[in-house]
């Protein structure tokens, strides 16, 4: 089941996503950092995110478990209104490949559209196949353009992706 996301919600999101950068960012970022990586990193953003109505969740749930989760909004480089931005998608990876990130992608590109986005855009790592090779098959295009980010001292390269709705 997908559902919006509520405050309730935040620490097994944060949960989701540090389990799930463990496994999807290993040998990309910092296998200390990683290892390190609290469960509850994320807790404070999304509550900053979700209060400030900044940014929007839905989780996917299974057997009262939240097992994915994906955030959206305006996009954070373009002052284009008409482009959305999805900031964040993870499954966790005991749930990967079951469909889970087909309905929330289609969760929100339903949300921003009624919304009135016309496009929305994502950064994925240009290290990480199989979420570049997910989203393609999502229908989203490679633009070409890298962004370099840095997360615990590891520069890596991300590549952006778009979608037309």
């Amino acid at each position: 089941m997908i559902r919006w996301a509520t405050l309730d919600d935040i620490e097994e999101m944060s949960k989701v996503h540090a389990t799930t950068w463990k496994s999807a960012y290993k040998g990309i970022l910092s296998q200390k950092f990683l290892q390190t990586l609290s469960d509850t990193y994320w807790v404070n953003g999304f509550r900053k995110g979700m209060e400030g109505q900044k940014r929007i969740f839905a989780v996917a749930v299974e057997n009262h478990e939240i097992v994915g989760v994906i955030g959206f909004g305006k996009n954070r480089w373009d002052f284009v209104e008409t482009i959305a931005e999805i900031y964040s998608l993870y499954i966790l990876p005991s749930h990967q490949n079951k469909q889970y990130g087909k309905k929330l992608i289609d969760f929100a590109i339903e949300a921003l559209t009624e919304k009135g986005y016309t496009k929305v855009m994502l950064n994925v790592v240009d290290k990480n196949t199989p979420a570049r090779l997910f989203y393609e098959k999502m229908s989203f295009v490679n633009t070409q353009q890298i962004m370099t980010s840095e997360i615990a001292g590891a520069r890596f390269n991300c590549l952006v992706y778009e979608r037309f709705m």
